[in-house]
C-alpha cells in the first residue's frame, strides 16, 4: 500500500512584489504582464468628471444599469428596487519621477475614507454630486499595489488598476522570493 501521508501537491515561486518608481512602471516589459508592483505616491487629483460610484445587483453582485426608470439585472432577470452602490474612482498619483492615472475600486476607496458609497449619497441627500469626503483624498501620501495589465505593457494604456492601497508609505519585506508549498497530509489507520 502506498504511503500517502505526505504528498507535495505544488511548489511554486512567486515573484516578489517590487517597490518601483512610476517611470520604471511605465517602461515595464512583457515579463511583468499580470505582475503586481508597489508605488509610494501622492494623490495629486481625483477625477470629478466621471461618475464616482456604480450600482450592483443585491443578488449576484454584478453591475447593473438603469433601463426605463428601473434598475434591471439581466443576469438574475429581475428588477432591483434599491441596488447597492460601490465606489469607482480615477485618480492622478505622482512620485518624484512622474504622474500616472490609477483606477481605485470600492475596497481601495473604503480603505482610504472609511465609508461605503451609500454613505456618500446620504450625505449628499441622494444627489449624485461629488462627495466632499472624496475631495479630501488629494495630497494624501499612499502606498498603492498595482496590477500591471497586458494593455499597460503592450499598448502603453495610461490607466493602471489598484489592487490594494494603504495610507502612508509602507515598506515591503526584504524577501527576494517566497516559496509556496501546498502539502496534503493524511493519516490512515489500518484496522487490524
Amino acid at each position: 500500500m502506498p504511503n500517502y501521508s505526505k504528498q507535495i501537491l505544488a511548489t511554486q515561486r512567486r515573484k516578489k512584489i517590487e517597490l518601483m518608481k512610476i517611470t520604471d512602471i511605465m517602461n515595464l516589459g512583457k515579463d511583468y504582464i499580470q505582475a503586481q508592483v508597489i508605488i509610494h505616491a501622492n494623490i495629486k487629483s481625483v477625477d470629478e468628471t466621471r461618475l464616482w460610484f456604480f450600482n450592483i445587483c443585491t443578488g449576484c453582485k454584478g453591475k447593473i444599469e438603469m433601463k426605463e426608470k428601473n434598475f434591471i439585472c439581466e443576469k438574475c432577470n429581475r428588477r432591483i428596487p434599491q441596488p447597492e452602490k460601490k465606489f469607482q474612482l480615477a485618480i492622478v498619483a505622482s512620485d518624484e519621477t512622474a504622474e500616472m492615472e490609477i483606477s481605485l475600486g470600492d475596497r481601495e476607496v473604503r480603505t482610504l475614507i472609511g465609508q461605503r458609497a451609500h454613505t456618500g449619497l446620504k450625505e449628499n441627500k441622494n444627489k449624485i454630486t461629488f462627495p466632499k469626503i472624496l475631495q479630501t483624498l488629494t495630497k494624501k501620501n499612499v502606498t498603492i499595489q498595482l496590477l500591471i495589465k497586458e494593455d499597460n505593457v503592450l499598448n502603453k494604456a495610461p490607466m493602471y488598476w489598484a489592487s490594494n492601497i494603504c495610507n502612508g508609505f509602507y515598506i515591503p519585506e526584504d524577501d527576494t522570493t517566497q516559496t509556496t508549498q501546498t502539502m496534503q497530509q493524511t493519516t490512515s489507520q489500518v484496522s487490524q
